[in-house]
């Protein structure tokens, strides 16, 4: 430090003496290589549970290490063959990996096997809009409604999908349709009143008390 000013001295010092202190401070999440380190060791104690190897596939998702991750996410399926989260995840993979025909051909397969129930048509939709792959939603709502063109719930899913794509004209219409089914929907009210349009909730008739016989 010869030849260095005194306060230059006294500051660098000070910056020597802070640093362990902020380090000891630091109490964030686990960095990426922890997460890491901590669901392969859960891994190696139980192979068969899909839970940490859908964990890990989604660490390795935000790290960017896409071909591990969608390993990660097939053993998640291999184990788990109707985790709705884990088939729209790797539909997500394959395109981040810029492989749309794939991502396109396994959507297809996944949708072809909720096509039987409008419920499990859903349940995949939801989990395609949660893996961001929204074209891949709204299809899939699509065959649910298709399966059950009165249903007020597929109509409620589907106005919450276009209200999360900022589309209120779309929205509008599938929560106003799906409030003509079901009158008794405070939720679907809630969101109609947020577009503008006010209705009234129905309440359920109050059932007569049953008269006991003597």
């Amino acid at each position: 430090m010869k030849g260095m000013p005194m306060s230059a001295i006294r500051l660098l010092l000070a910056v020597c003496l802070l640093l362990p202190v902020l380090s000891s401070c630091r109490t964030g999440a686990p960095s990426s290589d922890q997460q890491v380190e901590r669901l392969k060791a859960q891994i190696n104690q139980n192979f068969r549970d899909p839970v940490p190897h859908f964990q890990l596939a989604q660490v390795y998702q935000q790290m960017g290490e896409l071909d591990k991750a969608a390993y990660e996410f097939d053993t998640t399926l291999q184990l788990d063959p109707v985790n709705r989260q884990a088939q729209a995840a790797i539909v997500k993979v394959h395109r981040l990996r810029g492989d749309d025909d794939k991502a396109a051909d396994a959507a297809k397969v996944y949708m072809r096997e909720v096509a039987v129930t409008p419920e499990d048509s859903l349940a995949l939709g939801r989990a395609f809009e949660d893996a961001a792959v929204s074209d891949f939603a709204l299809a899939t709502y699509e065959q649910a409604l298709r399966m059950a063109p009165n249903s007020a719930a597929v109509y409620k899913q589907l106005g919450y999908y276009y209200l999360n794509m900022k589309n209120s004209d779309m929205a509008l219409k599938n929560f106003r349709r799906s409030f003509e089914l079901d009158p008794y929907q405070e939720d679907v009210a809630l969101e109609l009143g947020r577009l503008g349009v006010k209705v009234a909730v129905q309440k359920p008739a109050k059932q007569a008390p049953a008269v006991k016989k003597k």
